[in-house]
């Protein structure tokens, strides 16, 4: 295994070279090209990158079932979590897409069980992940998916360790047997960032015990719980809302036990709790329902002694333009919609995701680059 050094050397050099990246295995296993400069994520045929070795296991995996119908992307659609833009938002142009090129090259790093050196463990759901809606044969491997654990880990020289899981739940984090929201049925089509075969709690509080140079926990979690109560409520607001207090408790009783149980881990280093941006600080109802579980969260890090990594108010300064004029989809934080790309889901575009991650550093109070 090459050392972090060698793999930061090898991600400059991926990212001032020219616009098209091609990087074979030595044992020729697999070839991989990542062109950049173009709008990757418009439509199948451009936004998927195919390890031909693992497409036919992909078929018989089940992962093409991933952007059938019901999936989570058409899940939020169907329940309204849409927001509407005014022009198509192209985030991919080819100086950005260098840029995805070299933090991709260290999306791995650390997710080795016998990698022993300092590490950012990243725990939490899609948008810990870097989840893009329908993205085909992407799901085939998930380097494809760049959160904000990837950017932090490359800005402060740590190896990323993301074990966060699509759809993942508070209790569901805890317990294979309580609800998610997907995770679970991912997991069964598609392979994590981190291969586990428990809980991500079980997963977290191990490496921690074999992993004593960590250096840095995030956590984000607590959104799929609510969107489990929308989903039952049919988007209801007088349901929601009258529902919306026995899942908050729920929230805060999981996060009590998650955080307890990383302190039991004999980990001593920060946690970071990270909280969650509306997506759009115009609409009382979704402004509303982000601000009560990041109270929730508020105070159950405050009592763990968590910090808390504000991304909402990040996202609210970032969305404050006289364009956007509040629509976190407008500022082009979030994915567009696969089948419409006026349209965005809940998670974030690279921009977000390296919004999310300056709030992380800034939370730590340590600075990469």
């Amino acid at each position: 295994m090459q050392s972090s050094r060698a793999q930061r050397l090898r991600c400059l050099a991926a990212a001032t070279g020219g616009s098209q990246l091609a990087e074979r295995r030595e044992e020729g296993e697999r070839e991989e090209t990542r062109v950049a400069g173009s709008d990757v994520r418009s439509s199948l045929g451009d936004s998927c990158v195919i390890l031909r070795a693992d497409v036919n296991d992909a078929r018989n995996a089940g992962i093409l079932s991933l952007f059938q119908p019901k999936n989570m992307g058409e899940q939020m659609a169907q329940h309204g979590e849409l927001l509407s833009s005014n022009l198509p938002i192209k985030l991919r142009a080819a100086a950005f897409g260098l840029m995805m090129a070299a933090v991709a090259s260290l999306a791995t790093a650390g997710t080795s069980e016998d990698q022993r050196g300092p590490a950012v463990l990243a725990l939490g759901d899609s948008v810990v992940f870097g989840y893009i809606t329908q993205d085909g044969f992407a799901y085939v491997n998930p380097r494809n998916f760049i959160g904000y654990p990837q950017y932090v880990g490359f800005r402060l020289h740590l190896d990323a360790v993301n074990a966060s899981c699509p759809g993942e739940t508070t209790g569901s984090f805890i317990s294979a047997t309580m609800p998610d929201n997907g995770c679970r049925s991912f997991r069964a089509k598609a392979p994590l960032h981190v291969a586990y075969a428990g809980t991500q709690l079980e997963f977290a509080t191990s490496y921690l015990s074999s992993h004593p140079q960590t250096q840095l926990v995030t956590i984000g979690l607590g959104a799929n719980d609510v969107f489990l109560l929308e989903a039952a409520c049919a988007n209801a607001i007088p349901c929601i809302e009258a529902g919306l207090p026995s899942v908050l408790a729920g929230i805060s009783s999981n996060m009590d036990v998650i955080l307890r149980s990383l302190r039991s881990a004999h980990y001593k280093g920060a946690i970071v709790v990270v909280n969650y941006y509306s997506l759009d600080y115009t609409s009382a109802v979704d402004t509303g329902i982000a601000s009560a579980i990041n109270q929730t969260l508020a105070a159950v890090a405050g009592n763990n002694g968590a910090l808390v990594a504000d991304a909402f108010s990040a996202f609210q300064t970032a969305a404050s333009t006289s364009f956007a004029g509040g629509n976190t989809c407008m500022a082009g934080l979030l994915n567009v919609y696969p089948q419409n790309s006026a349209l965005c889901d809940v998670h974030p575009a690279q921009s977000g995701q390296q919004l999310l991650a300056d709030v992380v550093e800034a939370t730590t109070g340590q600075r990469g680059w």
